[in-house]
Formats: structure tokens, C-alpha cells, sequence
């Protein structure tokens, strides 16, 4: 949530918002969205200073359409007055990009550093929604799911029930759950996985992914060398005006491996096998688990061949 103070005016083509500002460690860091705990939220701030963006990104609608426009963010900045309760506003300034691990926005860390920092704010507000909302919606920024099962145990119960605590847990879980898809020709159904007797790869990808095209090289290397034992699937997350574009490259790149279309809940499928970005691959086990391998770079190319081609299917 933000605090919009003015929509989009066309006369000044400008639009205007609330900012909370907090300084920590000398370093001043702009709080630009916010959440609420429960019903009754108080946050305290006293005036700072107006911040002109000037010719940036506006979104906004004209004549009832979603338009982007160029024209002035102005900000009316506050300096927040931080109470010691256990707030969302309170929480977030302690770090308002929680499980990012950028040192952008932080001085320089490095991992092991900014995981016992989320540590100690986890101990700290073990209720936060904010926390454990952060947690779930970053968990591809985590180097192991042993990282994540240390930091999700040290939440209350509070929130172990909703959607961040089950997406998370299915995230430790490192099983795949099976879904059913457009075929490429929109005709019918199947399901992702197949044959579970062998290796699966699923490639999340799109027609206008640029790392999409460079990468078909790569996997018909990789399909040429493992085949007998790894079946490879491409999912397409092409909104429907697109597929066309996609079953286009398909044919013009002679794709043997099978293509499936996630057009019909692009966003339900994103978030069930956290694909944040795209080329996105998961391999899949015979006996169910899974990992994410980005196999461009030459080490994950490389351990994909020797857990393929090491593993004995027969048994």
C-alpha cells in the first residue's frame, strides 16, 4: 500500500504521494510502500521536504485505458518517529527490502552477514507479516533451503497458515506438483510430467525473452546428450495475443522437445514454481524432488550432466 496524495493531473502532469523517510547508520532510506498488521494502525512522522522526480514513468489511466505517460513523481517526505512496538511501518524501517541481500540499498554485506541480520529480525518481530510475506516472495534469493527452514523456524505460529507460509514450505519441500496445460495447439490438456521414470526438465520461457533464443542452442546440446534419460518441456508464460509469436519460433527453430501454454493463468503458474525471471529451469527427479538449475552458466550445466548421467534408472 501506498498514500496517494493526488492522482494523476493533467494540468500539472504530475501526480503526488506520501514518503516516510528514516535515517539508520547515517545512511537516509525512503519507505515507499507500507502494510498493515491488524485493524488499527497509528504511524508517526513530522514533515521533511517535498522531492521532485522530474520526466519520470507515471502509470495511470486516461479515458478509462492503463496508460504510461512521462511527467513529475512529486513525494512529500516525512521523517518517521519510530515507537518501540512490533508495527508494520516500525519493521519495514528497520529494513524495507527484507530478503533482498542487495547491497544497493544496505552498506556492503555479504551473505552470511545479511542472513544472521534477517535472523536477528525475525527473532525480534516473529509475527510480522511483513517478514514472513518478504521471505516468501524472495526465496529464489536464498543460496540453500536449509538458509530458509533456519529463518521460517523462528516465526511465531501466527502466520503459519496463510498463503506466504504454504508457498514457502512447499519452496522447502522440493516436490513438484504437477499441473495441467494448453497443448501447443490449444486442442487440449496435458500434464507437465509425463513419464517420471526418467530426468524432467521444465523451461519456463516466452516468445519475446531475448536469453530465450540464444539459449535453444544450448538445449538442443543438452537434449542430444541426455535424451535417453531426460525428457525436456518447454512452458510458454506467452499472454494468448502472443502465442502465435511462440509456436512461430518453435517451427522456425525446429524445437523437438514438447511445448505447453500457461496462458490460461499465466500467474497462478509463476508463483506455484517461483518463477521470478525467465529462461527459468527445474530439474525434476525421478522420485519427485526438484531444484532450480540455471543451466547457461557452465558449473549447473556441468553437475546437470553428472547427476543425469550418473544416475542409474533402472534401479
Amino acid at each position: 500500500m501506498m498514500l496517494k496524495v493526488r492522482d494523476y493531473d493533467p494540468l500539472t502532469n504530475a501526480t503526488t504521494n506520501i514518503r516516510f523517510i528514516t535515517s539508520q547508520n547515517d545512511k537516509i532510506t525512503p519507505i515507499a510502500n507500507m502494510g498493515v498488521e491488524d485493524r488499527v494502525n497509528y504511524i508517526y512522522a513530522r514533515y521533511k521536504e517535498k522531492t521532485v522526480f522530474a520526466g519520470d514513468i507515471i502509470s495511470t489511466k486516461i479515458n478509462n485505458k492503463d496508460t504510461s505517460i512521462m511527467g513529475d513523481i512529486i513525494c512529500e517526505d516525512f521523517d518517521l518517529m519510530l515507537q518501540n512496538d512490533h508495527s508494520d511501518i516500525t519493521i519495514r524501517a528497520k529494513d524495507p527490502y527484507f530478503s533482498w541481500f542487495s547491497n544497493y540499498y544496505h552498506e556492503k554485506r555479504s551473505y552470511a552477514e545479511y542472513l544472521t541480520f534477517y535472523k536477528g529480525l525475525v527473532q525480534a518481530y516473529p509475527d510480522s507479516r511483513y517478514l514472513i510475506s518478504g521471505l516468501a516472495n524472495n526465496l529464489m534469493n536464498y543460496k540453500s533451503v536449509d538458509d530458509i527452514k533456519i529463518l521460517y523456524s523462528l516465526f511465531s505460529e501466527k502466520h503459519k497458515n496463510t498463503q506466504w507460509a504454504k508457498k514457502i514450505e512447499l519452496f522447502m519441500s522440493r516436490k513438484f506438483e504437477n499441473s495441467s496445460l494448453s497443448t501447443l495447439n490449444q486442442k487440449g490438456h496435458e500434464e507437465v510430467l509425463q513419464d517420471q521414470s526418467k530426468f524432467n526438465l521444465i523451461v519456463f520461457t516466452a516468445s519475446w525473452c531475448v536469453p530465450f533464443l540464444e539459449e535453444i542452442p544450448l538445449l538442443k546440446e543438452i537434449h542430444n546428450d541426455l535424451g535417453k534419460k531426460l525428457i525436456m518441456t518447454y512452458i510458454s508464460i506467452d499472454e494468448q495475443k502472443n502465442i502465435p509469436a511462440f509456436r512461430k519460433v518453435i517451427k522456425q527453430n525446429d524445437i523437438p522437445w514438447r511445448s505447453l501454454l500457461a496462458y490460461e493463468d499465466n500467474k497462478k503458474i509463476k508463483e506455484k514454481y517461483f518463477v521470478k525471471g525467465i529462461p527459468h529451469c527445474i530439474l525434476v527427479y525421478p522420485n519427485g524432488e526438484m531444484e532450480n538449475i540455471e543451466v547457461r552458466q557452465p558449473h549447473k550445466k556441468a553437475r546437470l550432466y553428472e547427476i543425469v548421467s550418473n544416475t542409474d534408472l533402472s534401479l
